[in-house]
């Protein structure tokens, strides 16, 4: 590595101009993690002049320097190139000024995929946004984590600019990325302003795909009820399988949400439907939910035998927990299942002597060997180890 780069990034304008007379390739790049040109780190810097220089001199405005870091991208795979670092960092003068220099404005790539996506990769900044689609940014371009710009712009709650890609031409249903599509990506962050404008731009309320699977599972997912009735109220399945919870009323269950498990069941969502953890009871069973327990049983759950297979769930890996995530007993599970099964019956048994206080009879009168809970009416949930 050279030390342009480092001067560059320091802002020594004379060191750089030294440098610079003195040979030093302005397209270098060095061997470490992340190693980037002199150019790249003139931007991240935010030194227009250094950038001016370095452009002078011949850096290559498109250069992307292959990306070592699999943590960043797949390795081999190629880093941020010097408009999407500029977009990224919102900086409208070194975009114009890079585009005035034959920055390609739709050169793919890097996290964010092209330009336009980086432009929103945090809030976004509206003028840059404007100066990318005049200079030609395909708004439906697709690729890197967001997918597309307009998925970007849903999930950072920037209505302002997913109404400006609207305009431009986005397509409201495009598939891809990590949440599927704009819709799914704006209910998981409860954007309410951002929602209405999908729906209203056209947005399909029961699209699959995506980390949850649908727009209701993610606006669930974050506890968001009102974003649900919305969702429901414009037509979305109250009983779609989908997701890693596999369908709403699961999700909501294992999470102990009475209110959200109330909605969906007032919306018509299926009591019997079959989930990640089988179905619902036992999903609120385990999240230890037993208010959600006792109400799903009095609604006259049809069943003899309930399983919960502990196994399935420990094959899932802990990215369940961060990623989804699922509830706290979920995530004991992952970290010491041999402790937390029996903590999890104990906390069932709890709930048992609480029952049993109460008038009427409980619903659940037994433990038999830590392994079997019976349910009077002939139904019993089994721990499978």
């Amino acid at each position: 590595m050279t030390l342009l780069a480092p001067a560059a990034q320091g802002g020594h304008i004379s060191t750089v101009e030294t440098l610079i007379r003195a040979g030093v390739d302005v397209n270098s790049f060095g061997s470490g993690m992340r190693a980037q040109t002199a150019l790249y780190t003139a931007i991240v810097s935010g030194s227009i002049p250094i950038t001016r220089m370095m452009l002078a001199a011949g850096a290559d405005v498109n250069f992307c320097a292959p990306c070592r870091n699999r943590y960043v991208v797949p390795r081999g795979q190629y880093c941020s190139n010097a408009l999407q670092t500029a977009a990224l960092d919102g900086t409208d003068s070194i975009v114009d000024l890079l585009l005035q220099a034959g920055a390609q404005v739709n050169l793919q790539g890097g996290e964010y995929g092209n330009a336009l996506q980086a432009a929103l990769a945090r809030r976004g900044n509206e003028a840059t946004v404007k100066i990318l689609l005049d200079a030609g940014a395909d708004v439906n371009a697709q690729g890197g984590q967001y997918g597309t710009a307009l998925q970007a712009a849903s999930y950072w709650e920037n209505e302002t600019v997913a109404e400006v890609l609207l305009s431009a031409g986005a397509d409201v249903n495009r598939q891809g990325g990590e949440y599927g599509n704009a819709l799914q990506a704006a209910s998981l962050t409860n954007a309410d302003s951002t929602i209405r404008i999908l729906l209203s731009a056209g947005a399909n309320v029961n699209a699959q795909g995506g980390a949850y699977g649908n727009a209701l599972n993610a606006a669930i997912a974050m506890r968001g009820r009102n974003f649900a009735e919305t969702l429901l109220a414009e037509g979305a399945d109250v009983n779609a399988q989908g997701g890693p919870y596999g369908n709403a009323l699961e999700l909501a269950a294992s999470k102990g949400d009475e209110r959200i498990v109330q909605l969906l069941l007032d919306t018509g969502a299926d009591i019997e439907r079959i989930g990640l953890f089988g179905k619902p009871l036992s999903a609120a069973f385990i999240g230890g939910a037993f208010k959600i327990v006792r109400s799903f049983l009095a609604t006259g759950c049809d069943m003899s035998t309930l399983e919960v297979d502990i196994e399935q769930w420990l094959e899932l890996g802990p990215e369940l927990y961060e990623e989804y995530r699922a509830p706290k007993a979920v995530e004991r599970l992952f970290k010491k299942p041999s402790r937390a099964i029996p903590k999890i019956l104990g906390s069932a048994n709890e709930w048992l002597e609480d029952s049993a206080n109460k008038s009427g009879p409980p619903l659940i009168v037994g433990l038999e060997d830590n392994e079997r809970v019976s349910i009077q009416g002939g139904v019993s949930l089994r721990i499978l180890t």
